[in-house]
């Protein structure tokens, strides 16, 4: 689990929008894509050569995939009105 809150820029206005971030992570790691359909369901798979990962790598793609493509305040909220 990850949880935190970030500061974005909104598009709109490039003021400050502080963003909730509650991410809920649940890895397997395997060593071949063969393996890949033996994953459990709630379980996403991280291919690995060595069955390691370097784990601030993979919290910072989530991170990443997790935030708005566009960030923005509600309109009503924007100071770009």
């Amino acid at each position: 689990n990850l949880s935190g809150e970030l500061q974005l820029a909104c598009q709109r206005c490039l003021g400050a929008i502080n963003w909730p971030l509650d991410l809920s992570i649940q890895l397997f790691i395997i060593s071949n894509e063969s393996k890949a359909n033996r994953t459990p369901a709630d379980f996403e798979p991280i291919l690995t050569e060595d069955d390691t990962i370097q784990l601030y790598e993979v919290l910072e793609s989530e991170i990443i995939l997790s935030l708005p493509a566009f960030p923005a305040h509600l309109e009503e909220n924007c100071s770009d009105k």
